[in-house]
């Protein structure tokens, strides 16, 4: 009797296994990154302080501080508001985003030296670096375009980890002759993109994020304590490091998300214009950043 008990339960445990290798073989990449997503929604109100490295092809150093605030109401409307608290010329300037499934975002630019607020309309769709870092506003805010075309490729395992790829194509292209615009890799048993790799037209990687130091939250989400981006072309890379996270709405009221918000908390500088080819060079002219070439960080403080 203890035999076929335990012949029945093994077999059950191998159908079940049979099963769960079925569903996952009949996921295609839309399906994934639709896991992915949902998997993050799962979290509604979050506040973060962040520190942010960046690192020259010459070693040197310069560093940011900022604060980050998101928001995700049942009709899945992210908010989104980052504020740089370091370095002094950065302290206050934000950047505030509404998005809307399916519905390119509305940014906000907030520069306290100008006392201006802008909308910004193309920073997002083409995807520009943002205050010297190698970031985009999308790399930060962790949003995936909803109508790109997701198509699963070959599973791999790297260092024992399995991995779901997909690759990221414009919405109107042919999957089969265009080139991709980014390969993601999906960590299967925690459902989160731990790397992606930004590609040129010939499949070659011009910039990769990797991310790091997974941790489990409360609401059964992965997050990343480190977020590295590395842009190979210009030999620069810039790391993020989460230095408090906090789950809760007391932290993110709605209130955060508006300009009144902004002008109180961050009142302006100045009342100089600026013209729009001058928010441009701002926002996205890695070239000027000076670095600070006696700043040392300790390869503990990178751990």
């Amino acid at each position: 009797m203890l035999f076929i008990r335990t012949f029945i339960l093994v077999l059950g445990l191998i159908v079940c296994t049979n099963i769960s290798a079925q569903l996952t073989n009949e996921l295609n990449g839309n399906d994934i990154i639709k896991l992915v997503q949902d998997n993050k929604h799962s979290e509604k109100a979050v506040y973060e302080e962040l520190s942010v490295i960046l690192t020259d092809e010459l070693g040197n150093r310069d560093t940011r501080r900022m604060r980050k605030y998101v928001r995700l109401n049942d009709q899945l409307i992210s908010k989104y508001l980052l504020v740089f608290d370091f370095p002094e010329e950065f302290h206050g300037v934000a950047l505030l985003v509404n998005h809307q499934t399916d519905i390119d975002p509305d940014i906000t630019v907030y520069l306290p030296a100008y006392g201006q607020i802008f909308k910004h309309s193309t920073i997002w769709k083409h995807g520009e670096t943002i205050f010297g870092t190698d970031f985009s506003i999308r790399d930060l805010v962790g949003g995936l375009v909803e109508n790109y075309q997701y198509v699963r490729r070959k599973d791999r395992k790297i260092e024992n980890i399995s991995f779901y790829v997909v690759d990221v194509f414009l919405p109107e292209v042919d999957p089969v002759t265009a080139a991709p615009l980014m390969k993601h890799y999906v960590q299967q048993d925690k459902l989160t993109i731990t790397r992606t790799d930004y590609l040129d037209r010939n499949g070659k990687v011009l910039k990769q994020m990797t991310k790091h130091n997974l941790s489990n939250t409360s609401k059964n989400t992965w997050n990343a304590a480190m977020m590295l981006m590395v842009d190979r072309q210009k030999d620069h890379r810039t790391l993020i490091k989460v230095n408090k996270r906090i789950l809760s709405e007391d932290y993110v009221p709605e209130k955060v998300f508006t300009e009144n918000w902004l002008y109180e908390n961050h009142p302006p500088l100045d009342l100089v214009p600026l013209e729009e080819d001058e928010l441009e060079t701002e926002l996205m002219d890695a070239s000027n950043t000076v670095l600070d070439k006696s700043l040392v960080i300790m390869q503990s403080d990178l751990q």
